[in-house]
């Protein structure tokens, strides 16, 4: 997947970018947002190089990630 590119895709992969450590505060409006889903897909790719670290927060108290369609992993964004 190529970075991501015009406007605020292109600051967030910025930001990503110059970050060792990301917190991802994750609640259904995150999940939700495809560019807050992204964001964290694109992090997660630099997770996989070595490049970073993710943190997981969980904002809402009813809100999963253990089961589909509301788990929290960022392989299924578009």
């Amino acid at each position: 997947m190529a970075p991501m590119s015009g406007g605020t895709d292109e600051r967030m992969a910025e930001a990503v970018e110059a970050s060792s450590v990301i917190v991802v505060c994750v609640s259904r409006p995150y999940k939700e947002r495809p560019n807050c889903r992204m964001e964290a897909k694109y992090a997660n790719q630099l997770l996989k190089k070595g490049r970073l670290r993710i943190l997981f927060v969980m904002m809402q108290m009813d809100y999963t990630t253990v089961s589909e369609p509301d788990c929290c992993d960022v392989s299924d964004a578009p």
